[in-house]
């Protein structure tokens, strides 16, 4: 009996493990191949920056990972991501924070300029209840790789 059970235990470990991690994407000339024609839903002007923010990973399917930019506080979300999804926001230039809440917060400085994309992916990985995540920074041409191939997230609407 105690061998079934550690069996179990063993299958269901095995199975929060499967598609935790980055996505693989394909080569940089295939990239651009499939990129041609394409049009990012927000592009910046001389005034700010746009920021994308993806998660391309199908792994922890049941926890939404919330964004925030520059604090943590509820007033701060601009939306959140399930899995295969995006979202997007201008940003005024200057230092900002990023965050990512899943089981843990994850953040990541930027320094936005004027007329600049910047692409950020929440990675999910292995947590205690949750799905914990973290965040990494994309080069332009994999960050609009995954845009073009991804459902837009949830933005949150302020009122």
């Amino acid at each position: 009996m105690k061998r079934v059970i550690g069996l179990l235990f063993s299958l269901v470990v095995a199975g929060m493990l499967t598609g935790c991690g980055s996505v693989t994407v394909p080569p940089a000339d295939v990239m651009k191949t499939d990129l041609q024609g394409f049009t990012l839903p927000l592009t910046p002007d001389e005034n700010q920056a746009v920021l994308y923010v993806v998660r391309p990973s199908s792994g922890a399917p049941a926890v939404s990972f919330d964004v925030y930019i520059d604090s943590q506080e509820k007033s701060a979300m601009i939306g959140h991501n399930d899995t295969e999804e995006y979202i997007y926001t201008a940003l005024s230039p200057g230092h900002h924070t990023i965050y990512s809440k899943a089981e843990n917060w994850a953040g990541v400085q930027v320094e936005a300029k004027p007329n600049q994309l910047i692409f950020l992916e929440q990675v999910p990985k292995i947590g205690f209840l949750f799905a914990r995540n973290e965040l990494k920074k994309l080069d332009q041409l994999e960050g609009t790789y995954h845009v073009k191939h991804l459902k837009p997230g949830t933005f949150d609407k302020k009122e």
